[in-house]
């Protein structure tokens, strides 16, 4: 039914028969764009208000990673199945733009950016990231690192496209799979996820760890699964 989109003037409407991964798919959007700024902006993102655009367009040209965040709807679930993502977008990722500058990597999620687009073709994203999860902070960890600046400004939109409390847990899962098979890498080492596990290697505390975790593991699961998790 998204095809409509393609009567539109200045739409390009373009389908791939496989899923190419968040990262590639990202590269393949850029190489094909036609302009010097790319906007990209997810699906499930709902737009606050008319400016929108007009709010980016004071950065355009400008030599630098804008990242306008995303926000959480304050108006709890109908459906007791989408708690947990709910919950969690609501208390990490609903941040104003100051704080999230304070973090510049740590708080960029890919669904609502802009950047010009020789920055996407000088450094495109890895695209060794096929499942869910850090490809974004990957790549700000390597724009950062290469000098490019990531300005975080207050021009959200609202995540809508809720997961269900079991696919929340799934992604979080594959995510981090991701991480393992990147663990090498110095961006990982920005990750407090990563802090504390080095912490508990080095005090030769992880198999002590993974024993009360093996214990502890239902009952955890049971209550992120619950219509009140913690």
């Amino acid at each position: 039914k998204n095809s409509v989109l393609s009567q539109m003037p200045e739409v390009r409407y373009l389908v791939h028969q496989h899923n190419l991964g968040r990262s590639a798919i990202r590269n393949f959007l850029a190489s094909n764009a036609s302009y010097n700024n790319l906007l990209f902006l997810d699906a499930d993102g709902q737009l606050l208000n008319d400016q929108f655009i007009s709010n980016y367009s004071a950065y355009l040209n400008a030599k630098t990673l804008i990242s306008g965040g995303r926000i959480y709807s304050a108006a709890k679930p109908s459906q007791k199945e989408f708690i947990l993502h709910w919950k969690y977008g609501l208390s990490f990722e609903s941040q104003t733009a100051s704080t999230r500058n304070l973090k510049p990597v740590a708080y960029f999620h890919s669904n609502n950016f802009l950047v010009p687009k020789s920055l996407m073709k000088e450094f495109p994203f890895d695209e060794s990231f096929v499942k869910y999860g850090y490809e974004d902070l990957a790549w700000a960890s390597h724009l950062q690192d290469q000098h490019w600046e990531i300005l975080h400004i207050d021009n959200p939109v609202i995540h809508v496209g809720l997961d269900s409390n079991v696919v929340f847990l799934q992604k979080l899962d594959e995510s981090m799979e991701n991480l393992l098979n990147h663990l090498s890498e110095p961006w990982t080492e920005k990750i407090s996820l990563i802090k504390y596990f080095n912490i508990l290697r080095n005090a030769r505390l992880l198999g002590v760890y993974q024993w009360i975790f093996n214990l502890l593991k239902r009952s955890m699961t049971q209550n992120l699964l619950g219509e009140n998790s913690n």
